[in-house]
């Protein structure tokens, strides 16, 4: 009957509601289970590495390769390096700096030894492009480790694995991103070797197999480069270095004291890579100075290289390349050893842009004053 049909609806409708809701909640317990599993794997990953770092002489072993390769394994090891979580007493044996930087220092003599191993291969073979990407995330305010660290990292991520790093950083479009961060630490040795490293690749010889195979990723990595006018954007940084640079305050400059003074790694040397005899205050002078050795060693390096034309092309078609240079030189009010930086500068360019019939000749004092 029809009052029996109209009974009938409210109840279907009160049951489909119930199982709409049983769903959403079953959907948000697998949810939560998900987190929760995620963060309990990361910390039992933590935890094991931990355990492997504290050994004597830790190395990459073919059994340990298939650990490595779990999904977040790779990115929880680098975070000995890049210190994105900070470290507290509660939730780990790391209580103090110096336990802080011997981890990072032994994290990097595992992943970048004089000799890789086998294993060692395997895994890097696999992990270079995410490797790459994640020790990108040294460059920020609060990093307290040592640059020498992600610098010797990425030389040898390089050296034998060059396409996999171009590919990393430029595919997923933060390529300006990074290197803007990148930029705003170039006084801090030796963040403008990384620079210069990874743009001429220095570690690989040029005229080997491994530097020819590897020209179309750089291609990529160097063109993208060149519609962020790179050359431009290292001069911005020059002229503007108060702006654009990381400059501490000296009450907190030892807060980047050990990414300044630490000595290089060397897998003779782990006490004086994971402590600094001194603290350094990287000045306006000195990002100033580590920009232009870096647009020089560039222009010298890609000047005989066709991708050079690339990046090297707005030296004569962007008038502020010249001009940014050419007021600094001209402002009064500029420390007077900072404009004869500027001076040498747009001698250097002066002289690289000239015809070879011209001869001209670099300022042997400097011509301000």
């Amino acid at each position: 009957s029809e009052d029996e049909a109209a009974a009938v609806m409210p109840a279907k409708s009160l049951v489909s509601g119930y199982a709409s809701q049983l769903e959403e909640i079953n959907k948000l317990k697998e949810q939560s289970s998900v987190l929760l599993d995620s963060k309990w794997r990361e910390s039992r990953n933590k935890q094991l590495l931990s355990k492997m770092l504290d050994l004597e002489e830790p190395t990459i072993t073919a059994k340990m390769v298939e650990f490595l390769l779990q999904d977040g394994v790779c990115e929880v090891l680098l975070k000995f390096v890049t210190h994105v979580e900070k470290e507290t007493s509660k939730d780990t044996q790391l209580n103090s700096s110096s336990d802080i930087y011997k981890m990072s220092y032994k994290t990097t003599m595992l992943i970048a030894p004089d000799e890789p191993s086998e294993a060692l291969a395997a895994f890097l073979g696999k992990r270079a492009g995410t490797i790459a990407r994640t020790l990108f995330e040294v460059f920020r305010d609060d990093f307290t480790g040592s640059f020498h660290h992600p610098h010797r990292i990425l030389e040898t991520l390089l050296r034998y694995y060059p396409g996999d790093v171009y590919d990393s950083l430029f595919s997923d479009g933060r390529i300006e991103f990074r290197m803007s961060n990148l930029l705003r630490f170039i006084g801090y040795p030796p963040v403008a070797d990384m620079l210069v490293m990874l743009i001429a690749l220095t570690p690989v010889p040029r005229n080997s197999a491994l530097y020819v195979s590897s020209s179309r990723h750089r291609w990529s990595f160097v063109e993208g480069l060149s519609h962020w006018i790179l050359l431009q954007r290292l001069v911005e940084r020059f002229a503007r270095a108060k702006e654009y640079c990381y400059i501490a305050s000296e009450t907190t400059s030892t807060a980047l004291e050990t990414a300044t003074s630490t000595p290089a790694c060397t897998s003779t040397s782990t006490s004086s890579a994971m402590t600094s005899d001194k603290g350094v205050y990287i000045t306006l002078s000195d990002h100033m100075y580590a920009l232009s050795q870096a647009i020089q060693d560039i222009i010298d390096r890609l000047s005989v290289e066709d991708v050079g034309e690339l990046l090297l092309q707005p030296i004569g078609h962007i008038p502020e390349i010249v001009n940014m240079l050419v007021d600094v030189f001209m402002d009064m009010n500029i420390e007077l050893s900072l404009r004869a930086i500027s001076v040498r500068l747009l001698c250097f360019l002066l002289k690289k842009s000239a015809d070879e019939s011209f001869s001209v000749l670099l300022p042997v004092h400097s011509a301000v004053g």
